[in-house]
């Protein structure tokens, strides 16, 4: 570190930024990263988090001066010279990339200056990730307030996230929360902190406002999609939106049951864990989640429910059969989801515009004017858009 700053280049225009999707180097410690950081931003540290602690302490106790010293003395020549080779690594893939530490400050200009003594001319963004983050919160109000929203309801199992994603125009809040919203819900992966999340939403949203004002398609969501939090703004205007829902035979819905909370999230379990390990660690979830819903199933359906879990994880385990799942999805289905479905219709039914299953909403998409939005696969609708 150099206790002389040369000026560098700095952007503000943060909507551009965003918008554009460009490539950015987040120079803060990793800690800082974890927390919360940019959409689509990599993490390529000047101080790592020990160092990033020892100079704070020091900048508190004594004050710039001593603290960039500091760091000069915990960053030796070799140290440097990793940091500019990564950082320049990123800058020949992504050359229109930008740099931005925490406030925009020291941490940012020392790496752009390090960059440009090597001949790479990369910005920084003013303000840094704070400045980004106050410009997501607040273009996140300003996105709600503008773009129409059309929620996409219906029971558990009709396939609502598939069709979501066969429309170009979409939020996927269970993609970005990277859970499915559910009781059993929670995949393999951990879910971003909410700061992430919310930024996520803003730049969605941004997005699809820069290029018009036609509605915004949502699935139907409780305030919290596992533990993140649905923005307070964004989730009292899908209260108050219109609604189309999705409807499909109960056979239909067992077997997307199946494909999704079986099948697939145990694959993502054995990806994560291998295949023992990935099969306890889904096993267990299963029997986790039930567990926690068993004082609203009531204990007669639940002890009923996880007879029928254990046999079936047990006939999985042993046979790779997933047959006899079905009667414990069609318990949960019938005697659990669908009640709480058709309580929760009732204060939503006068702002249902649509009901039919897919090819029927892909087609109402189209007719209505949000069709301009629908981008459909015409294997999977027979309509394209």
């Amino acid at each position: 570190m150099s206790s002389t700053v040369k000026a560098n280049r700095e952007l503000n225009d943060y909507k551009a930024l965003i918008v554009s999707g460009a490539p950015m180097i987040d120079v803060r410690s990793h800690a800082e990263y974890v927390d919360a950081f940019s959409p689509g931003a990599v993490n390529i540290p000047l101080l790592d988090n020990q160092q990033r602690h020892l100079v704070g302490a020091e900048y508190k106790r004594v004050g710039k001066d001593a603290a960039i010293a500091l760091g000069a003395r915990l960053l030796d020549p070799a140290q440097r010279e990793k940091r500019v080779a990564n950082w320049g690594a990123y800058a020949d893939q992504h050359p229109n990339a930008v740099i931005y530490c925490a406030r925009g400050g020291m941490r940012s200009n020392i790496s752009s200056s390090w960059l440009a003594e090597s001949g790479i001319d990369l910005p920084v963004v003013k303000g840094g990730y704070k400045a980004i983050r106050q410009f997501l919160l607040s273009s996140l109000s300003d996105c709600v307030q503008q773009l129409p929203l059309i929620i996409v309801g219906g029971r558990t199992g009709t396939g609502k996230t598939l069709f979501l994603n066969t429309l170009e125009r979409r939020l996927d809040l269970e993609g970005l929360a990277k859970h499915r919203g559910s009781s059993f819900g929670g995949t393999a992966a951990k879910q971003p902190s909410n700061a992430n999340f919310e930024n996520e939403i803003a730049a969605t949203l941004l997005r699809l406002l820069s290029d018009n004002e036609l509605p915004v398609f949502v699935e139907d969501e409780a305030r919290n999609v596992g533990s993140n939090g649905v923005p307070a703004e964004l989730h009292e205007k899908m209260k108050t939106s219109k609604v189309i829902l999705l409807e499909e035979t109960l056979e239909a819905r067992i077997n997307n049951v199946i494909d999704d909370y079986v099948v697939q999230l145990l694959a993502l379990y054995k990806d994560a864990h291998g295949d023992e390990a990935g099969f306890a660690a889904y096993e267990q979830h299963h029997l986790n989640s039930l567990y926690r819903v068993r004082k609203r199933f009531g204990g007669d359906n639940y002890a009923q429910a996880n007879a029928l879990l254990v046999t079936a994880l047990a006939q999985h385990k042993a046979h790779n059969d997933t047959a006899a799942y079905k009667p414990l999805i069609e318990k949960l289905l019938l005697d659990y989801y669908d009640p709480m479905y058709d309580y929760q219709l009732k204060a939503k039914a006068e702002r249902v515009v649509y009901q039919g299953d897919k090819h029927d909403l892909a087609k109402w998409c189209v007719e209505t004017g949000a069709g301009d939005s629908a981008h459909t696969n015409s294997s999977e609708t027979g309509c394209v858009a």
